[in-house]
């Protein structure tokens, strides 16, 4: 039974974020053609969209999730030398003009 469960919340998150991607499209197409743009439902669309695929990213597996606890930390050193190197691109990228 709780199988069964799963699959209908899947099934129905699925449909909801097809739905929240076709009233994206659809916005589009009416921008396209001169219609009014509802940034209102547009930026919702965009929202849902960004929300699955945060969703999906966040389903890493167990020994992904080990892996990325056991990365090392940087020492101090490490964090001011990097510091320092990024310092003087920006200033080089400054005095280049750009």
């Amino acid at each position: 039974m709780a199988v069964e469960q799963r699959i209908l919340e899947l099934a129905l998150k699925g449909l909801l974020a097809e739905r929240d991607r076709i009233a994206f499209e659809i916005e589009e197409l009416r921008a396209r053609l001169g219609g009014r743009v509802a940034t209102a439902r547009r930026r919702r669309a965009t929202k849902a969209i960004k929300r699955e695929v945060s969703d999906a990213a966040g389903r890493a597996t167990r020994s992904v999730k080990k892996k990325i606890r056991k990365r090392k930390k940087m020492s101090a050193s490490q964090r001011k030398l990097i510091s320092e190197k990024m310092k003087a691109a920006w200033a080089r990228r400054k005095r280049q003009g750009g």
